[in-house]
């Protein structure tokens, strides 16, 4: 393959979902850190008649642009997309899930290993979903950050159990400045819970619907340990992949799930700590080993399509 001096030209397309822009970014992150790049974000709309009138709008703007190598998406909303650009413009197509669209549409699936259990031609199977943490960040050891979830199918959602959990998390840890954020699933009583511990003054807490987009990382980067709720999978991906010491608010799994064997997996390497053992150990430790799947599965798209192109400006 001959080396070229144009940047790489990467499409992203946008659900409006953050969790899946999240992961869609957290590629794009990766892949910039090994290549000078020229990245294009798509917000189409939702409704489909109004995505049938945006698209002559789009494909205005889009000819006049350089054809993609690399057109990435997370949600099933960009599936259609992805598939339009590749047929208008060409490019390797990379959907960050188990497509439900049929497979060979796509080039490359990255699916997490609670949706698929091996890799194979065309799919690259990661811990969790995709981020962009990494373990840069100051750190500071006297800053702490809860986040806190709500009921999901696959727990059974204690409000007690998890209050129980952060008051003996704070009274262990009296020096530390504690951040707290909820989520949307969050039910009222855990966020008046939260609020009083707020105005005690044991917390700083920032409820969800305050906090701007990228807080969490923000805040991951600049704190030393982390405490995640188990049924907040995502964040403790995010945690983990930080490399701040991060443990787990521990509740009963409404059934055996991949999920669960994920965490347990996390566990095993020493990145993740559950409750219960922290308890009876009295220390939350940073495992040696690291968590960067974003930059893994970059690492696999460089190496068989964009390796042509320029390394980032110094």
């Amino acid at each position: 393959m001959t080396e070229t001096e144009s940047p790489l030209e990467v499409w992203c397309w946008l659900d409006g979902k953050p969790g899946h822009e999240n992961q869609t970014r957290g590629l794009v992150k990766a892949i910039q850190e090994l290549r000078l790049c020229e990245v294009r974000e798509w917000s189409p709309p939702v409704s489909f008649l109004e995505g049938y009138r945006w698209r002559r709008q789009w494909q205005d703007l889009a000819d006049a642009l350089s054809p993609p190598e690399l057109i990435i998406g997370a949600g099933h909303g960009t599936h259609r997309w992805i598939r339009l650009s590749k047929k208008r413009y060409g490019g390797n197509t990379v959907v960050l899930m188990k497509p439900s669209w049929p497979s060979k549409w796509f080039d490359l699936r990255v699916i997490p290993e609670h949706d698929h259990r091996t890799e194979s031609k065309g799919v690259l199977v990661t811990r969790g979903v995709l981020n962009g943490m990494t373990p840069e960040g100051e750190h500071h050891s006297k800053r702490g950050l809860m986040l806190i979830g709500g009921p999901c199918r696959h727990v059974l959602w204690d409000q007690k159990c998890i209050q129980r959990q952060i008051e003996i998390i704070l009274k262990r840890n009296p020096s530390v400045q504690w951040g707290v954020t909820n989520s949307r699933r969050t039910p009222t009583q855990m966020s008046h819970f939260l609020r009083k511990l707020h105005e005690s003054g044991k917390i700083h807490w920032f409820p969800v619907e305050k906090t701007p987009q990228g807080w969490v990382a923000e805040q991951l980067s600049n704190c030393s340990q982390a405490w995640v709720s188990a049924d907040s999978v995502s964040m403790v991906y995010e945690s983990v992949s930080s490399g701040v010491a991060t443990g787990l608010m521990e509740l009963e799994w409404a059934g055996k799930s991949k999920l669960q064997a994920g965490l347990e997996s996390l566990e095993a390497d020493g990145l993740l700590m559950p409750f219960t053992k922290w308890e009876s150990e009295g220390v939350l430790s940073i495992g040696s080993a690291h968590l960067n799947e974003a930059r893994r599965v970059a690492e696999w798209i460089d190496a068989r399509w964009i390796s042509k192109y320029p390394p980032p400006h110094e």
